[in-house]
């Protein structure tokens, strides 16, 4: 397994990030697009270049864009121009992904008060990622669906937009926020996780919220998951060096 950290965790941009993320240890950097002032790193080659040398310098890989900005053209939304919008945006950051040698885009989808979308929300989400997956299948990038749905519904958004780049991002806190049960969906969700986030929950350190640790670890070692985890846990007073903290009990709890 690789360990990451996101930009948003260190509080720093990306261009401050990549140097910290090494020091620190981390493997890979996230890089968090949630606004327009983000986005050259999406459509300028020039900026992704200055991305990439910083990746060479310090040894720390892009492994994945959050892609916030994707709310600007929610796949659930009614309005056909919206969800064109982002089909729009997701193929943009599918390019530039690309070209970073990213392994994910994160795909944010969160009903806070109903978990689940409705049925004709889910046809409009999953027409949407079909439009989407033809270039990120050549591009091989994964589609990572970080939501708030329940494993019945993430299990069939899956399977009907039927591509071996859509995958889950599991969140191990926020399965608890909306509801659910972290170490069940990482079981029931084994073959279709793609990356998975760490943190506690109400931004603790790493074992000191409600996250079931023993079992949650368990199942990442049952289902021999050998991808990314990256870290979005609480910055704390010293963002740096709650990093370091938590990076150093994970390595120790996995060791």
């Amino acid at each position: 397994m690789k360990y990451g950290i996101r930009t948003g965790t260190l509080r720093q941009e990306w261009q401050e990030a990549y140097a910290t993320a090494g020091d620190i240890g981390f493997d890979g950097l996230e890089i968090c697009v949630t606004k327009d002032e983000h986005m050259p790193l999406i459509l300028d080659s020039g900026v992704r270049q200055q991305a990439k040398q910083l990746a060479a310098d310090t040894g720390v890989e892009t492994c994945a864009i959050s892609y916030g900005i994707l709310r600007q053209g929610s796949f659930i939304d009614p309005d056909p121009e919206v969800r064109g919008h982002g089909v729009e945006l997701l193929g943009q950051a599918i390019e530039g992904a690309a070209d970073l040698g990213c392994a994910a885009i994160l795909c944010p989808t969160f009903e806070r008060q109903n978990i689940d979308i409705d049925p004709l929300q889910t046809e409009t989400y999953v027409e949407c990622f079909r439009k989407c997956v033809p270039a990120a299948e050549d591009a091989g990038i994964m589609l990572a669906l970080e939501t708030s749905f329940s494993v019945e519904l993430l299990h069939h958004i899956v399977q009907a937009v039927d591509s071996p780049c859509v995958k889950i991002y599991q969140d191990l806190s926020n399965a608890l926020f909306y509801g659910h049960d972290s170490v069940d969906m990482l079981t029931r969700l084994a073959d279709q996780i793609g990356m998975i986030h760490i943190k506690d929950t109400d931004q603790k350190p790493l074992g000191e919220g409600a996250v079931d640790w023993d079992g949650s670890l368990k199942a990442i070692e049952d289902m021999r998951y050998d991808g990314w985890l990256v870290f979005e846990t609480g910055p704390g007073d010293d963002p740096v060096a709650m990093a370091k903290r938590n990076l150093d009990w994970l390595k120790q709890r996995l060791a």
